[in-house]
């Protein structure tokens, strides 16, 4: 029976499913065993996401943890300081208002005012396709200086120079919310 299982457990891990990860007792959550499932998964798209509280601690490698916030941003909270990465921030960066949240988790040496930038783009614009009665109405663009006002509070000081705000033309911001944004720095200075 417990030869079964093993060969059971083994057959399962090749198959690659991510939900195993979630669900495999500890003492079958090897390194050998939760690599295997992240290289089986980490070109292929899907919408299978896994907890990474749910891996033991000294597994957790920073190919895994890179892996494990591609497929679900709020894995950043158990990712480890030390392997906080760019790319992980691009990540947040990238989700609007979802990573908004995470920000005060990263180092300012990861920050840079490129990156910065884009997360503006990201945070700033909305546009939302309107379909009434299965045909196609047009879309709405909305802009959010709030979501970009809570973005540049994690940003680090040295980044916002006014050569940066300046920059920010390029973005796309209007007119009433740049000015908006420079008085606020002006008033934080």
């Amino acid at each position: 029976v417990r030869r079964q299982r093993q060969m059971c457990i083994e057959t399962a891990i090749e198959e690659g499913n991510l939900k195993l990860l979630d669900y495999l007792p500890h003492r079958y959550l090897t390194e050998e065993a939760v690599m295997s499932i992240i290289n089986r998964n980490e070109k292929r798209y899907s919408w299978d996401t896994f907890q990474l509280s749910n891996i033991p601690k000294e597994l957790r490698g920073r190919q895994l943890c890179e892996f494990a916030v591609k497929k679900d941003t709020d894995n950043i909270l158990h990712v480890p300081e030390n392997l906080r990465s760019f790319a992980m921030l691009e990540k947040m960066l990238e989700r609007k208002d979802a990573g908004l949240k995470y920000l005060h988790l990263f180092k300012p040496s990861l920050w840079n005012a490129e990156l910065v930038r884009k997360g503006i783009s990201s945070v700033y614009t909305r546009t939302y396709n309107s379909y009434r009665s299965g045909r196609y109405r047009g879309s709405q663009t909305t802009y959010d200086i709030k979501q970009v006002q809570i973005l540049l509070s994690f940003v680090p000081v040295a980044i916002l120079t006014r050569q940066f705000y300046m920059d920010l033309f390029s973005v796309g911001l209007k007119a009433e919310d740049m000015d908006l944004l420079l008085y606020t720095s002006d008033a934080a200075d």
